[in-house]
């Protein structure tokens, strides 16, 4: 059960998150295959979780999406293009709401707890493959949990904030009652962090993949860049010129959709900097 100071920290930094999902968005996510309704366990509450599958899916190909800082949850994804490659590879997507989000309950700040426990729910069989797929807070929150993955598991990241000050910038109020808690050492705070998360973090199976919003000034790609040195194995970069925060599947369908078959058809063991290399940035 959540606590009174962590009710009160998500009602002050997550105003307006925690919502009941709107019926269409649940009916859009349907029209696409598929749709089952999954309650994950995390210590101190319950996370709400979908699973979308087509009648092609392969029960050990698995791909989890952690959505933005958005009040659809996991229903930011029902009205977009992201999901249609996974699907059209066979993939079981699960979309999951983070603690205080959707219909998950208002647990605490550890939103790393919430991608250990749907990963360990979701990918925790012999023979998976997994995609972890991750969007802005959500590339951010599940740092964290890279460690849980299994094996040769790939992660495909798009606009990653470097820290929760960065990335609340625009509002100097909140960025300044982040910093006082970093500072004096609340736990909640100190121990999301990704950078923290990544220097820590020693598996060498592990790929990833970043796309890169050049015109995005919530989460900046040099901001990025200088996150994920922290990250101690292979990283391929993929940048798309005049794209805003979040806009890369938006300003080159084509080009993002190619990238993103690429990545989730092959192994990941057999993927190559020079096969992947990001032709926008040379």
């Amino acid at each position: 059960m959540t606590t009174p100071w962590n009710w009160l920290l998500h009602r002050v930094f997550l105003r307006g998150v925690k919502i009941e999902p709107r019926a269409d968005w649940q009916t859009d996510l349907a029209s696409l295959g598929t749709v089952e309704k999954v309650r994950v366990q995390r210590a101190g509450g319950t996370l709400c979780a979908v699973r979308l599958a087509t009648r092609a899916a392969s029960p050990e190909k698995v791909a989890i999406f952690a959505h933005p800082l958005t009040r659809r949850g996991k229903y930011f994804f029902a009205r977009e293009h992201r999901l249609a490659p996974y699907l059209g590879a066979g993939y079981t997507i699960v979309l999951f709401d983070f603690n205080g989000f959707g219909e998950s309950d208002t647990i605490d700040f550890h939103f790393y707890r919430d991608a250990a426990a749907v990963i360990e729910r979701f990918a925790n069989g012999p023979g998976i493959t997994l995609v972890l797929h991750g969007l802005s807070f959500g590339a951010y929150h599940v740092m964290g949990a890279l460690e849980h993955l299994p094996a040769r598991a790939r992660v495909i990241l798009e606009n990653i904030p470097r820290s929760e000050v960065d990335y609340l910038r625009h509002s100097p109020i909140l960025a300044g009652a982040i910093r006082l808690l970093v500072t004096t050492g609340s736990a909640s705070f100190v121990k999301m962090s990704a950078g923290r998360a990544l220097s820590k973090l020693s598996r060498q199976d592990i790929t990833l993949s970043v796309f890169l919003c050049e015109q995005d000034s919530i989460t900046p790609p040099d901001e990025t860049r200088d996150l994920l040195s922290h990250f101690k194995g292979d990283v391929s970069w993929f940048s798309f010129p005049g794209a805003d925060h979040l806009e890369a599947v938006d300003s080159d369908p084509e080009r993002y959709s190619a990238i993103l078959r690429t990545l989730i058809g092959q192994e990941p063991q057999a993927l190559r900097r020079h096969e992947l290399r990001d032709t926008a940035s040379d």
